[in-house]
């Protein structure tokens, strides 16, 4: 098969996450509530000829969180939900984002693509949880369900497309060993890079292995920057060296990430993980 291009989607469960919103001050915009969400669209753009399909999609997306977090019966403020035509230019190619302070997500919505994710509203709704959870953590967790998918066109035969994915937190496997480490886990960056996200998504694949969601989000709700050694150390009931060496050997189980995203990224992994 030759190969022409790649072209790079993130499906429907997430997204990368921006820092800073749009300089909204609801003017001039449609609006239309679900059970979850405000959703703001311009009179004339894409999202208003067809905003019941698209408002029962993100509706459906957030209630599917909702419940993923167990919020239902204490879910109690609307998510401000903007569908835009036009992304900031600081954005580059991320097609969504959240603002926590704005209990706010935006998302690329046109006849070009219509970005649907529930990272973003998973950063608004772990927040809720606990506001003051380290953000790689955060940005791990919202991680942990996405995948990356890439599809490889053969450009004599345009119908012949064949279709790679991958979970985040297997991409984690690009990195050494040494990153695998709790204390990178729960720090707390002003912005959480690629790297650094996908292994706090593999920490919390490790964590539902080790003692399944319900302690994950017991864990979760108590832990902060400051005090996670204590919180993490006695909920698991081993040592942070314990736990890291106990991290790696998980990372080892692993599958690695397939050879067409690994070409893609163009990173190998590590020969330390093939021991």
């Amino acid at each position: 098969m030759i190969i022409l291009r790649c072209i790079i989607f993130i499906i429907i469960i997430l997204s990368l996450s921006g820092c800073a919103g749009v300089n909204q001050n609801n003017r001039n915009w449609l609006i239309k509530e679900t059970d979850h969400l405000i959703i703001y669209y311009k009179p004339d753009s894409f999202a208003a000829r067809e905003i019941d399909t698209a408002a029962k999609t993100y509706e459906e997306v957030c209630n599917r969180v909702v419940q993923m977090l167990k919020l239902t019966d204490t879910f109690n403020k609307k998510i401000n939900c903007y569908l835009l035509e036009t992304m900031p230019q600081w954005a580059g190619k991320v097609w969504g984002y959240a603002v926590g302070s704005d209990r706010s997500v935006y998302y690329y919505y046109s006849d070009r693509k219509k970005f649907i994710s529930a990272h973003e509203m998973m950063h608004i709704l772990l927040d809720d949880i606990n506001a003051n959870a380290p953000s790689c953590l955060e940005e791990g967790l919202c991680r942990f369900y996405e995948k990356r998918t890439i599809i490889m066109i053969n450009p004599q035969e345009p119908n012949d497309t064949r279709e790679y994915s991958c979970e985040l937190y297997r991409l984690a496997k690009f990195e050494s060993s040494d990153k695998w480490n709790v204390k990178n886990v729960f720090s707390s960056p002003v912005m959480v890079n690629e790297a650094e996200g996908n292994v706090a998504a593999a920490f919390v694949s490790f964590l539902t292995n080790y003692m399944g969601d319900e302690l994950l989000y017991y864990l979760y709700r108590r832990i902060d920057s400051t005090s996670w050694e204590n919180v993490l150390t006695s909920t698991l009931h081993l040592s942070v060296n314990e736990i890291n060496q106990t991290f790696q050997k998980y990372g080892k189980s692993l599958a690695n990430p397939p050879a067409t995203i690994c070409e893609y990224y163009g990173k190998v992994i590590p020969d330390e993980w093939e021991k």
